[in-house]
């Protein structure tokens, strides 16, 4: 659900079972895990790097895009907070 049109951010919830892959559209991204074990997070250059429930982290508008891989059992769910 996106927030208030009026605001030059917005905020999503992504929910997948094994993996999404998502475009930057060159605006930098603001994640964290909110539900799941873990996920394996991977850019378009191939950097790889897996984070637990509850970390936050940052994927910058250079990547273009990056796939996020489910590692745990069950609905993995992402917050993504970015600028319009």
């Amino acid at each position: 659900m996106a927030t208030h049109e009026d605001h030059f951010y917005d905020v999503h919830r992504v929910e997948f079972e094994t993996e999404i892959n998502i475009s930057t559209n060159n605006s930098c991204h603001v994640m964290m895990l909110v539900e799941g074990d873990s996920i394996l997070v991977e850019t378009a250059n191939g950097t790889k790097l897996v984070f637990a429930y509850a970390e936050t982290f940052v994927i910058p508008a250079a990547a273009k895009s990056y796939k996020l891989t489910n590692l745990g059992r069950g609905r993995a769910k992402v917050i993504k907070a970015f600028l319009k």
